[in-house]
């Protein structure tokens, strides 16, 4: 029988979200009746002046524009729109060249108390050099003729996805309804496992074929097009790193945007991901390399995404081939208990919350409560368009809404938010290099207009048009045209 609270809550879910986009199948685009795309834009720096930049060439996407050579995988002759530039930080800390600081509400992360009301961060190629009361500089920073920018706003570390499938999230919300006869369902009235929604009789065109035909080289080739939109939704919600990027074909997207994950990131790549893999459903999967492998700082593993038996039986099967890491970031662990999660705080990994995606597919989500009352260190991700928000600052409100309506409050607003920056690098050991607002460490920033005294609350209750400014390793990449401008985003 369904629960009638979880039921209206996922019907506030779903109407609740926008929209990622559309998708008309139908629709003939003549090309000759195409826009001018740079009508009206001008720009607000001078492209050539970018430390770093990259020209992309923009091809058209509709049928008949070049040849395809199954051989080398590309298009011959090939019809372009133009060039587009794009301005890309460095792989250390960022390609921010000069010095300037930042004055705001200053949250840092490194404890709850610990927010400047009007605080200063000084940021030198990419990375911060100082923070302080504004009006106290401290003993040997020379601030001659450095450039203030005075915000008016809150300033926090940028926002941390820690789980997502960026390729598929050109696709809008999945407008679907289970397709499994009532006694095959969850109690809630979904799928039981991750393995049936797959066979859903529109899942395809639905899904997947948005993803295949926009990327696919034997399609409309437009990966690093279709990567680029996927990181400024990201972007536009204050995300400065995501994980979840196609690992094939890196060139035109990996380091495009925001820091992708499981790439080339502060002079190294020590994080690994097994979206799909048999680590949690063969017995005979060979571990070693990640036993063995001193360097790795964090590992990605899908897990127990549903709500039956089999989907548990994955955490065992992980358990008995010795994977359950210290470097282990399970992503979903739906039905895992009390007894399993004390297991995974006892190994100090790490677990990846998604509940907009589990309640629409499963009607269910991660038992987040039992994971805090045992230590677990939780972090929080949308899942992908099809079936989650479009970025951390979405999921924070399904997940505020589901601490306060079906948990009771359990999570205080710090809290919450250690979910999306300080919580996430911890769990891929990248605390000495992001996550927190500390002298040393990169600057990657979100900074929101401050609306609510407590800072915390400011964070979750921020929408988009709330985003003055995202900066990552000291590079402007989005935000209000004043600012942008300021900081020759």
């Amino acid at each position: 029988m369904r629960n009638p609270a979880r039921s209206l809550f996922a019907m506030l879910v779903v109407t609740g979200m926008v929209l990622s986009g559309c998708f008309a199948a139908e629709k003939q685009i003549i090309e000759e009746l195409l826009p001018d795309w740079d009508l009206g834009f001008t720009y607000i720096d001078n492209p050539d002046d970018h430390v770093d930049s990259r020209i992309y060439n923009v091809t058209s996407p509709w049928a008949g524009n070049g040849d395809w050579d199954s051989g080398q995988e590309i298009w011959l002759n090939r019809s372009l729109w133009g060039e587009v530039e794009w301005a890309v930080f460095g792989n250390e800390h960022g390609g921010n060249c000069c010095e300037h600081y930042l004055a705001g509400r200053v949250v840092k992360m490194t404890a709850q108390e610990d927010v400047i009301p009007n605080g200063s961060i000084l940021v030198k190629d990419g990375v911060i050099e100082a923070i302080w009361k504004t009006g106290q500089t401290p003993l040997g920073v020379n601030l001659d003729g450095v450039p203030v920018h005075h915000t008016g706003a809150s300033i926090y570390p940028g926002l941390i996805d820690m789980h997502n499938h960026l390729h598929y999230n050109t696709a809008p919300l999945w407008n679907m309804s289970t397709h499994l006869s009532p006694s095959q369902q969850s109690e809630w009235g979904g799928y039981t496992n991750r393995n049936q929604w797959k066979d859903h009789y529109d899942y395809k065109t639905e899904v997947s074929w948005v993803k295949t035909f926009l990327t696919g080289g034997d399609k409309w080739a437009m990966q690093s097009e279709a990567l680029k939109y996927a990181e400024f939704k990201e972007l536009v919600g204050g995300t400065t790193s995501a994980q979840g990027a196609p690992s094939s074909n890196k060139d035109g997207f990996d380091d495009i945007l925001t820091r992708n994950i499981e790439l080339y990131n502060f002079n190294r790549d020590h994080i690994k991901t097994c979206a799909v893999c048999d680590a949690g459903s063969k017995l005979d999967y060979n571990g070693d390399h990640l036993i063995s492998d001193e360097s790795l700082e964090g590992w990605f593993i899908h897990l127990s995404e549903g709500v039956d038996e089999e989907s548990l039986n994955e955490y065992y099967i992980l358990k008995q081939q010795n994977l359950l890491l210290e470097q282990a970031i399970i992503i979903h662990g739906i039905p895992l208990g009390a007894d399993e999660l004390a297991e995974i705080a006892a190994a100090d990994a790490s677990l990846v919350w998604s509940p907009t995606s589990n309640l629409l597919l499963y009607g269910d989500t991660a038992k987040v409560d039992l994971a805090k009352q045992a230590g677990v260190r939780i972090t929080l991700a949308p899942d992908w368009s099809p079936s989650g928000t479009k970025s951390p600052l979405h999921e924070l409100k399904v997940a505020d809404l589901w601490d306060e309506d079906m948990l009771g409050d359990v999570f205080s607003n710090y809290e919450m938010v250690q979910m999306v920056t300080s919580n996430a690098v911890d769990a891929m050991h990248w605390e000495a290099d992001v996550g927190r607002i500390s002298p040393g460490l990169a600057a990657d920033f979100v900074i929101i207009d401050s609306f609510d005294e407590d800072p915390y609350r400011n964070l979750i209750d921020a929408v988009d048009p709330d985003i003055r400014l995202t900066i990552v390793g000291g590079l402007a990449v989005y935000g209000d045209v004043d600012m942008m401008t300021a900081l020759n985003g």
